[in-house]
């Protein structure tokens, strides 16, 4: 499965047209599909299949948790956080139940963020610090210290990272805690 897709995008990067699993074997010739807490950006056209193509990693990994997906750009700005990390009941106005958010429901499985140019700046940070940690708080939490979820997280974009963080749009920081798919 997932070695077949390394064929069809050698090197870095992405051909134009298709949507790529370019990651090379570590100095191990370990597989990247094996790697517990690797976090993927993944480059290509609208339907090149990138989301097919992180679904294929995910099967490829033995991963046991779920494949959750979420496109950024049907999220509204000031819910990410929640969608994300979940709530406490009465954590806001609305929240009158607990909800249990896409990191949590990936836990030991995949995260998939189609459209990650769409964050809002204060969900990168978020992000990140996910990403670098694999600690969160849902909005409301009282308790002491932080969750953790193991949720492998595969980025997708069919936009120009390089002009996102030249325009302000994008942490500079955000991509480099991928590894480039």
């Amino acid at each position: 499965a997932a070695h077949r897709i390394c064929r069809l995008c050698p090197g870095w990067g992405w051909r134009r047209g298709r949507a790529g699993l370019a990651v090379p074997k570590d100095a191990r010739g370990d597989h990247p599909s094996n790697h517990r807490r690797l976090h993927l950006l993944a480059f290509g056209e609208t339907g090149t299949g990138k989301e097919v193509v992180a679904q294929h990693l995910h099967h490829a990994s033995g991963r046991p948790g779920a494949f959750v997906a979420l496109n950024a750009a049907c999220v509204p700005r000031d819910l990410f956080e929640s969608e994300l990390f979940g709530h406490e009941k009465g954590a806001f106005s609305g929240a009158g139940a607990k909800r249990v958010g896409l990191v949590a429901q990936a836990h030991e499985g995949v995260l998939i963020f189609d459209e990650l140019l769409n964050l809002p700046l204060s969900a990168q940070q978020l992000l990140i610090d996910f990403v670098q940690f694999g600690t969160y708080r849902p909005l409301g939490y009282s308790g002491v210290g932080v969750l953790t979820s193991s949720a492998r997280v595969i980025a997708a974009t069919n936009g120009d990272v390089t002009a996102a963080v030249e325009r302000g749009d994008l942490r500079k920081d955000l991509p480099v805690s991928y590894t480039h798919l």
